[in-house]
Protein backbone atom coordinates (compact mmCIF):
# COMPACT_ATOMS: atom_id res chain seq x y z
CA UNK A 1 0.00 0.00 0.00
CA UNK A 2 3.07 2.24 -0.19
CA UNK A 3 6.05 2.53 -2.17
CA UNK A 4 9.55 1.49 -1.28
CA UNK A 5 10.70 3.76 0.84
CA UNK A 6 14.17 5.79 0.17
CA UNK A 7 16.24 3.43 2.78
CA UNK A 8 14.81 0.51 1.55
CA UNK A 9 15.41 1.19 -2.15
CA UNK A 10 19.19 2.06 -1.10
CA UNK A 11 19.49 -1.02 0.64
CA UNK A 12 18.50 -2.79 -2.42
CA UNK A 13 20.49 -1.13 -4.88
CA UNK A 14 23.55 -1.68 -2.80
CA UNK A 15 23.26 -5.19 -2.83
CA UNK A 16 22.70 -5.07 -6.16
CA UNK A 17 25.64 -2.96 -6.91
CA UNK A 18 27.32 -5.55 -4.89
CA UNK A 19 26.58 -8.63 -6.48
CA UNK A 20 27.17 -7.03 -10.26
CA UNK A 21 30.56 -6.54 -9.07
CA UNK A 22 31.31 -3.53 -11.62
CA UNK A 23 30.30 -4.77 -14.61
CA UNK A 24 28.35 -3.15 -17.27
CA UNK A 25 24.57 -2.78 -16.93
CA UNK A 26 22.15 -0.05 -17.72
CA UNK A 27 19.99 1.94 -15.11
CA UNK A 28 16.98 -0.03 -16.49
CA UNK A 29 18.55 -3.29 -15.48
CA UNK A 30 20.09 -2.06 -12.44
CA UNK A 31 16.76 -0.85 -11.33
CA UNK A 32 14.78 -3.90 -12.52
CA UNK A 33 17.35 -6.25 -10.51
CA UNK A 34 16.75 -4.01 -7.82
CA UNK A 35 12.60 -4.52 -7.81
CA UNK A 36 13.04 -8.06 -8.37
CA UNK A 37 14.91 -8.25 -5.18
CA UNK A 38 12.61 -5.96 -3.20
CA UNK A 39 9.84 -7.65 -4.63
CA UNK A 40 10.73 -11.15 -3.54
CA UNK A 41 11.65 -9.70 0.22
CA UNK A 42 7.38 -8.61 0.31
CA UNK A 43 4.48 -10.81 -0.03
CA UNK A 44 1.98 -10.32 -2.57
CA UNK A 45 -1.06 -11.70 -4.11
CA UNK A 46 0.32 -10.10 -7.60
CA UNK A 47 2.95 -8.56 -9.67
CA UNK A 48 1.92 -6.52 -12.36
CA UNK A 49 5.46 -6.39 -14.23
CA UNK A 50 5.21 -3.89 -17.57
CA UNK A 51 8.15 -4.52 -20.13
CA UNK A 52 10.26 -1.62 -20.25
CA UNK A 53 10.86 -1.04 -24.32
CA UNK A 54 9.93 -4.62 -26.45
CA UNK A 55 9.58 -7.68 -24.36
CA UNK A 56 11.90 -10.64 -26.35
CA UNK A 57 15.14 -8.98 -25.07
CA UNK A 58 14.13 -6.95 -22.14
CA UNK A 59 15.31 -7.86 -18.93
CA UNK A 60 11.73 -7.70 -17.03
CA UNK A 61 11.75 -11.29 -19.40
CA UNK A 62 13.68 -13.57 -17.31
CA UNK A 63 10.72 -14.78 -15.13
CA UNK A 64 8.04 -17.26 -16.56
CA UNK A 65 5.01 -15.62 -15.27
CA UNK A 66 1.33 -16.80 -14.53
CA UNK A 67 0.15 -14.74 -17.00
CA UNK A 68 0.43 -12.64 -20.08
CA UNK A 69 -1.04 -9.85 -21.87
CA UNK A 70 -0.65 -7.62 -24.57
CA UNK A 71 -2.03 -4.07 -25.38
CA UNK A 72 -2.53 -2.52 -28.28
CA UNK A 73 0.71 -2.64 -30.23
CA UNK A 74 1.50 1.14 -31.91
CA UNK A 75 4.53 3.04 -33.13
CA UNK A 76 7.28 3.82 -30.42
CA UNK A 77 10.61 3.16 -30.11
CA UNK A 78 11.67 2.22 -33.43
CA UNK A 79 15.19 2.79 -32.97
CA UNK A 80 15.14 -0.34 -30.62
CA UNK A 81 11.88 -2.23 -32.09
CA UNK A 82 11.85 -1.50 -35.63
CA UNK A 83 9.61 0.52 -37.63
CA UNK A 84 7.11 -2.07 -38.82
CA UNK A 85 4.15 -2.78 -36.49
CA UNK A 86 4.92 -6.42 -36.97
CA UNK A 87 8.84 -5.79 -36.37
CA UNK A 88 7.36 -4.29 -33.08
CA UNK A 89 4.94 -7.03 -32.93
CA UNK A 90 7.51 -9.50 -32.75
CA UNK A 91 9.37 -7.84 -29.95
CA UNK A 92 6.16 -7.93 -27.80
CA UNK A 93 5.28 -11.17 -28.81
CA UNK A 94 8.63 -12.16 -26.89
CA UNK A 95 6.76 -12.52 -23.62
CA UNK A 96 4.62 -15.34 -24.85
CA UNK A 97 5.79 -18.62 -23.12
CA UNK A 98 5.11 -22.37 -23.62
CA UNK A 99 1.81 -23.02 -21.21
CA UNK A 100 1.25 -19.81 -20.12
CA UNK A 101 -2.11 -18.18 -21.22
CA UNK A 102 -1.97 -14.77 -22.56
CA UNK A 103 -4.41 -11.77 -23.08
CA UNK A 104 -4.71 -9.89 -26.57
CA UNK A 105 -5.89 -6.74 -26.21
CA UNK A 106 -7.47 -5.24 -29.96
CA UNK A 107 -4.66 -4.98 -32.95
CA UNK A 108 -4.81 -4.42 -36.54
CA UNK A 109 -5.76 -7.47 -38.48
CA UNK A 110 -1.86 -8.38 -39.20
CA UNK A 111 -0.63 -8.03 -35.74
CA UNK A 112 -3.36 -10.09 -34.63
CA UNK A 113 -2.79 -13.00 -37.26
CA UNK A 114 0.84 -12.78 -36.59
CA UNK A 115 1.32 -13.01 -32.74
CA UNK A 116 -1.68 -15.95 -32.61
CA UNK A 117 0.69 -17.83 -34.87
CA UNK A 118 3.60 -17.06 -32.57
CA UNK A 119 1.34 -18.27 -29.63
CA UNK A 120 0.44 -21.13 -31.46
CA UNK A 121 3.87 -21.98 -32.15
CA UNK A 122 5.19 -21.59 -28.71
CA UNK A 123 2.43 -23.53 -27.41
CA UNK A 124 0.68 -20.28 -25.31
CA UNK A 125 -3.33 -20.21 -25.11
CA UNK A 126 -4.22 -16.83 -26.31
CA UNK A 127 -7.60 -15.49 -25.69
CA UNK A 128 -8.05 -12.38 -28.10
CA UNK A 129 -10.30 -9.40 -27.59
CA UNK A 130 -13.23 -9.10 -30.00
CA UNK A 131 -13.45 -13.02 -30.00
CA UNK A 132 -13.23 -14.16 -26.85
CA UNK A 133 -14.13 -11.54 -25.08
CA UNK A 134 -15.22 -7.89 -25.55
CA UNK A 135 -16.86 -4.76 -23.90
CA UNK A 136 -18.75 -1.87 -24.64
CA UNK A 137 -20.42 1.01 -22.34
CA UNK A 138 -23.96 0.55 -21.92
CA UNK A 139 -25.91 3.27 -19.77
CA UNK A 140 -22.92 4.44 -18.19
CA UNK A 141 -21.77 0.97 -17.11
CA UNK A 142 -19.39 -0.88 -18.81
CA UNK A 143 -20.93 -4.72 -20.28
CA UNK A 144 -17.98 -6.88 -20.41
CA UNK A 145 -19.02 -10.50 -22.49
CA UNK A 146 -16.87 -13.56 -22.70
CA UNK A 147 -17.61 -17.29 -22.96
CA UNK A 148 -19.34 -17.43 -19.56
CA UNK A 149 -21.81 -14.91 -19.98
CA UNK A 150 -22.46 -11.05 -19.57
CA UNK A 151 -21.01 -9.01 -16.53
CA UNK A 152 -22.52 -6.14 -15.85
CA UNK A 153 -19.37 -3.64 -14.14
CA UNK A 154 -18.83 0.22 -13.22
CA UNK A 155 -17.58 1.70 -16.06
CA UNK A 156 -13.63 2.76 -15.70
CA UNK A 157 -12.94 5.64 -13.61
CA UNK A 158 -9.97 6.55 -15.63
CA UNK A 159 -11.42 8.69 -18.79
CA UNK A 160 -11.86 8.40 -22.78
CA UNK A 161 -13.50 5.94 -24.98
CA UNK A 162 -10.16 4.40 -25.56
CA UNK A 163 -10.24 2.71 -21.30
CA UNK A 164 -13.25 0.51 -22.50
CA UNK A 165 -10.84 -1.31 -24.50
CA UNK A 166 -8.01 -1.56 -21.57
CA UNK A 167 -10.73 -2.23 -18.85
CA UNK A 168 -11.51 -5.46 -21.15
CA UNK A 169 -7.84 -6.97 -21.10
CA UNK A 170 -7.25 -5.93 -17.43
CA UNK A 171 -10.81 -7.74 -16.65
CA UNK A 172 -10.24 -10.56 -19.03
CA UNK A 173 -6.59 -11.28 -16.85
CA UNK A 174 -8.44 -10.91 -13.69
CA UNK A 175 -10.96 -13.14 -14.04
CA UNK A 176 -8.26 -15.87 -15.53
CA UNK A 177 -6.50 -15.32 -12.53
CA UNK A 178 -9.32 -15.95 -10.55
CA UNK A 179 -9.64 -12.42 -9.00
CA UNK A 180 -13.69 -11.88 -7.87
CA UNK A 181 -16.32 -9.52 -9.98
CA UNK A 182 -16.44 -7.40 -6.41
CA UNK A 183 -12.83 -7.07 -6.56
CA UNK A 184 -12.92 -5.90 -9.98
CA UNK A 185 -16.08 -3.87 -9.55
CA UNK A 186 -13.98 -2.25 -6.87
CA UNK A 187 -10.76 -1.43 -9.41
CA UNK A 188 -12.65 -0.03 -12.11
CA UNK A 189 -14.19 2.73 -10.04
CA UNK A 190 -11.43 3.16 -7.93
CA UNK A 191 -8.65 3.01 -10.34
CA UNK A 192 -5.68 6.06 -11.05
CA UNK A 193 -3.54 6.98 -13.30
CA UNK A 194 -1.82 10.18 -12.77
CA UNK A 195 -0.85 12.22 -16.03
CA UNK A 196 -3.47 10.12 -18.08
CA UNK A 197 -5.99 12.63 -19.33
CA UNK A 198 -5.88 13.88 -15.58
CA UNK A 199 -8.21 17.19 -14.40
CA UNK A 200 -5.60 19.66 -12.32
CA UNK A 201 -7.88 21.02 -10.09
CA UNK A 202 -5.49 22.50 -7.47
CA UNK A 203 -1.85 23.98 -7.24
CA UNK A 204 0.09 27.16 -8.68
CA UNK A 205 -0.93 26.26 -11.95
CA UNK A 206 -4.26 25.63 -11.61
CA UNK A 207 -4.28 29.01 -9.21
CA UNK A 208 -2.63 31.50 -11.56
CA UNK A 209 -4.99 30.00 -14.43
CA UNK A 210 -8.18 30.62 -12.54
CA UNK A 211 -7.13 34.15 -11.76
CA UNK A 212 -7.04 35.03 -15.57
CA UNK A 213 -9.15 32.49 -16.93
CA UNK A 214 -12.19 31.73 -14.78
CA UNK A 215 -13.63 29.46 -16.80
CA UNK A 216 -10.85 27.54 -17.97
CA UNK A 217 -10.34 23.83 -17.31
CA UNK A 218 -6.77 22.47 -17.32
CA UNK A 219 -5.59 18.92 -17.82
CA UNK A 220 -2.38 16.90 -17.97
CA UNK A 221 -1.86 13.81 -20.25
CA UNK A 222 1.67 11.72 -20.46
CA UNK A 223 1.28 9.95 -23.91
CA UNK A 224 3.58 10.37 -26.02
CA UNK A 225 3.01 8.39 -28.88
CA UNK A 226 0.99 8.29 -32.08
CA UNK A 227 -1.85 6.00 -30.64
CA UNK A 228 -1.95 8.46 -27.29
CA UNK A 229 -2.59 11.70 -29.87
CA UNK A 230 -5.30 9.44 -31.72
CA UNK A 231 -6.91 9.25 -28.23
CA UNK A 232 -6.72 12.46 -27.08
CA UNK A 233 -8.20 13.50 -30.35
CA UNK A 234 -11.10 10.97 -30.17
CA UNK A 235 -12.13 12.40 -26.78
CA UNK A 236 -11.57 16.04 -27.89
CA UNK A 237 -14.05 15.42 -30.87
CA UNK A 238 -16.22 13.54 -29.13
CA UNK A 239 -17.20 16.54 -26.42
CA UNK A 240 -14.46 16.54 -23.96
CA UNK A 241 -17.62 16.83 -21.60
CA UNK A 242 -16.34 13.41 -19.57
CA UNK A 243 -14.29 14.90 -16.83
CA UNK A 244 -16.19 18.52 -16.57
CA UNK A 245 -17.77 20.02 -13.88
CA UNK A 246 -20.37 21.49 -16.01
CA UNK A 247 -19.64 24.79 -16.16
CA UNK A 248 -17.36 25.18 -18.80
CA UNK A 249 -18.55 24.70 -22.62
CA UNK A 250 -16.80 21.67 -23.34
CA UNK A 251 -17.10 20.39 -27.20
CA UNK A 252 -17.34 24.43 -28.13
CA UNK A 253 -14.33 25.80 -25.68
CA UNK A 254 -11.22 27.36 -27.46
CA UNK A 255 -8.84 24.56 -27.83
CA UNK A 256 -5.28 24.79 -26.79
CA UNK A 257 -2.58 22.36 -26.44
CA UNK A 258 1.00 22.66 -24.37
CA UNK A 259 3.03 20.49 -25.75
CA UNK A 260 6.88 18.96 -25.71
CA UNK A 261 8.01 16.00 -26.73
CA UNK A 262 11.54 13.72 -26.49
CA UNK A 263 13.75 13.97 -29.86
CA UNK A 264 13.49 10.40 -29.81
CA UNK A 265 9.62 10.34 -30.62
CA UNK A 266 7.73 11.37 -33.80
CA UNK A 267 6.60 14.65 -34.10
CA UNK A 268 5.15 14.55 -37.14
CA UNK A 269 3.03 11.67 -36.98
CA UNK A 270 2.07 12.96 -33.18
CA UNK A 271 0.72 16.29 -34.60
CA UNK A 272 -1.05 14.58 -37.75
CA UNK A 273 -2.71 12.53 -35.28
CA UNK A 274 -3.31 15.71 -33.10
CA UNK A 275 -4.76 17.64 -36.44
CA UNK A 276 -8.27 16.78 -36.10
CA UNK A 277 -9.02 18.68 -32.69
CA UNK A 278 -8.18 21.98 -34.44
CA UNK A 279 -6.24 23.11 -31.79
CA UNK A 280 -3.67 25.39 -31.03
CA UNK A 281 0.06 24.44 -30.66
CA UNK A 282 2.44 26.09 -27.64
CA UNK A 283 5.67 24.27 -27.93
CA UNK A 284 7.32 24.53 -24.79
CA UNK A 285 10.67 22.99 -23.75
CA UNK A 286 10.96 19.81 -21.26
CA UNK A 287 13.00 21.95 -18.10
CA UNK A 288 16.24 19.76 -17.57
CA UNK A 289 16.32 17.24 -20.24
CA UNK A 290 18.71 18.11 -22.90
CA UNK A 291 16.57 15.17 -24.89
CA UNK A 292 13.51 17.65 -25.58
CA UNK A 293 13.06 18.75 -28.93
CA UNK A 294 13.44 22.48 -29.47
CA UNK A 295 9.73 24.35 -29.50
CA UNK A 296 10.49 25.59 -32.81
CA UNK A 297 10.72 21.91 -33.90
CA UNK A 298 7.78 21.27 -32.72
CA UNK A 299 6.28 23.83 -34.15
CA UNK A 300 7.23 22.89 -37.47
CA UNK A 301 5.73 19.93 -37.48
CA UNK A 302 2.59 21.47 -35.53
CA UNK A 303 2.39 24.00 -39.00
CA UNK A 304 3.14 20.97 -41.22
CA UNK A 305 0.08 19.28 -39.75
CA UNK A 306 -2.37 22.18 -40.52
CA UNK A 307 -2.16 23.40 -36.52
CA UNK A 308 -1.12 26.57 -35.95
CA UNK A 309 1.73 27.04 -33.16
CA UNK A 310 4.21 29.29 -31.23
CA UNK A 311 6.74 28.32 -29.37
CA UNK A 312 7.73 29.75 -25.93
CA UNK A 313 10.52 29.32 -23.38
CA UNK A 314 8.12 27.54 -20.28
CA UNK A 315 4.97 26.54 -19.50
CA UNK A 316 3.91 29.70 -17.66
CA UNK A 317 4.91 31.83 -20.64
CA UNK A 318 2.23 29.60 -22.71
CA UNK A 319 -0.44 29.55 -20.23
CA UNK A 320 -0.11 33.29 -20.05
CA UNK A 321 -0.38 33.67 -23.47
CA UNK A 322 -3.84 32.25 -23.63
CA UNK A 323 -6.93 35.18 -23.52
CA UNK A 324 -9.47 33.11 -23.81
CA UNK A 325 -11.75 32.80 -20.32
CA UNK A 326 -13.18 29.77 -21.02
CA UNK A 327 -10.38 27.72 -22.67
CA UNK A 328 -10.10 23.81 -22.40
CA UNK A 329 -5.89 23.92 -21.98
CA UNK A 330 -3.79 19.99 -21.83
CA UNK A 331 -0.55 20.18 -21.24
CA UNK A 332 0.51 16.75 -23.01
CA UNK A 333 3.78 14.86 -25.45
CA UNK A 334 5.79 13.81 -22.61
CA UNK A 335 6.32 11.92 -19.54
CA UNK A 336 8.68 14.18 -18.35
CA UNK A 337 6.97 17.23 -18.97
CA UNK A 338 4.07 15.92 -16.93
CA UNK A 339 6.39 14.93 -14.02
CA UNK A 340 7.86 18.25 -14.13
CA UNK A 341 4.17 19.53 -13.79
CA UNK A 342 2.78 16.71 -10.91
CA UNK A 343 6.06 17.68 -8.96
CA UNK A 344 5.69 21.57 -9.59
CA UNK A 345 2.12 21.89 -9.21
CA UNK A 346 2.00 19.65 -5.87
Amino acid sequence: GAVISEAHLADVLARVEAANQGAPITFFEVTTAAAFLAFSEHKADYLILEVGLGGRLDATNVITPKRAAITPISFDHQDFLGDTLLSIAEEKAGILKLGVPAILARQTEEVRDFITDVAAKKGAPLALAGQDFSAHEENGRLVFQHDDGLLDLPRPALIGAHQIDNAATAIALALSLGVSTDAISVGLETVRWPARLTRLKRGPLVDGVKQRLPQASLWLDGGHNEAAARALSAWMNAGMNEGMNGDETGENAPRHIILAMLSSKSQAAYMKALAPTRAHIHAVPIAGNEAALPPEKLVEAAQQAGLTATAHDTIENALASIEETNAFILIAGSLYLAGNVLRDNA
